[in-house]
């Protein structure tokens, strides 16, 4: 556990103690951890500029899955007259403008709660715009090198948002409260140039963001097959941070028997196939993100059907999608 504050890792709460109101909510005869819950984590607001910034605690569970919890915003005010307006030190309009100054390549961050997870490379669109997708209450980190940074909005640059910060290494990180929603774009001022940086946030849970993979046949209604007979795996799957293509080109199917022992290899399925109901919710670019596998032979027995999707953005299978079926 992490303690977060503008996207940057703190430190760890101490303390663990219990309290009289979580153990009534949660009996330790059922939560055995219920006594030791209570965690405390004490900073020096006087390190932070005046005004508005976000906290949140970074928790990994013990199967290795991270989030964010319990963020909220809170308000800074000692009275020193350094105010987050102050620390934003801004790109010039005519910097911006410039398309002589304009920095060129891939950069590298991550989003997410993890902060062991690996850096993966964001590229710049046909735009030379690098594009990073995220939702409310989430953390971004980039790796700009940049050594100056500004809001780029219509009525010309601002100051950082909310709970964003541009450390003296050039690595930016914005955990964005509630309400953040929509494109924000960023101008990174470093020694290569004015680089442009677009953070697209999405609702909390909007499912428009990172690997997507859906399984529209077996049904989840435990549907049942007869023994040795061919069914179809068949869906969609996409990588939505992907800003040329589907962002996958490969897909895998198995079974995995539900009373233990090896996966069944069902096969690589077909990819590219047509599916326009996707390209009307998510885009012209993921039309061609259909699957499909023909199975069969699998013996009688009840299993989970997982399908895996090569992700070109994360060069990796993505984590599976699954569905029961029943063998008779």
């Amino acid at each position: 556990m992490q303690v977060v504050i503008d996207g940057l890792p703190v430190g760890v709460p101490t303390g663990w103690t219990s309290r009289s109101d979580l153990a009534s909510l949660f009996p330790a005869g059922k939560y055995s951890g219920i006594s030791k819950a209570l965690g405390v984590y004490t900073f020096d607001s006087r390190t932070l500029s005046d005004g508005l910034h976000t906290i949140a605690w970074a928790v990994t569970d013990n199967s290795g899955k991270s989030s964010g919890v319990g963020s909220r915003y809170f308000t800074v005010a000692n009275g020193s007259g350094v105010t987050a307006a102050a620390v934003a030190s801004g790109v010039s309009a005519q910097a911006v403008a410039s398309s002589g100054a304009t920095a060129a390549g891939p950069i590298v961050g991550r989003r997410g709660f993890d902060l062991s997870s690996p850096l993966r490379t964001y590229r710049p669109n046909t735009s030379g715009v690098v594009v990073v997708q995220s939702e409310e209450l989430d953390r971004i980190e980039l790796h700009t090198g940049a050594s100056k940074a500004s809001l780029v909005t219509a009525s010309g640059l601002q100051p950082l948002p909310i709970g964003s910060a541009l450390d003296a290494d050039g690595v930016f990180r914005w955990q964005p409260g509630v309400a953040f929603v929509g494109p924000y774009d960023f101008a990174f001022s470093g020694s290569d140039g004015v680089r442009q940086v677009r953070i697209v946030l999405n609702p909390k849970g909007s499912g428009r963001v990172g690997p997507q993979i859906v399984i529209d046949t077996p049904t989840r209604n435990l549907k049942t097959i007869a023994a040795g007979a061919a069914f179809t795996v068949a869906g969609w799957a996409a990588d939505l941070d992907d800003e040329g293509g589907t962002g996958v080109d490969a897909v895998h199917a198995w079974a995995y028997p539900r009373s233990g022992g090896d996966p069944i290899f069902l096969g690589p399925a077909a990819v590219h196939g047509a599916r326009p109901d996707v390209a009307a919710v998510y885009g012209d670019r993921f039309k061609s993100s259909g699957y499909g596998v023909t199975a069969e032979g699998l013996p009688a027995g009840d299993y989970d059907i997982a399908v895996f999707a090569w992700s070109t953005v994360l060069q990796g299978f993505a984590p599976a999608s699954t569905v029961p079926v029943r063998v008779r």
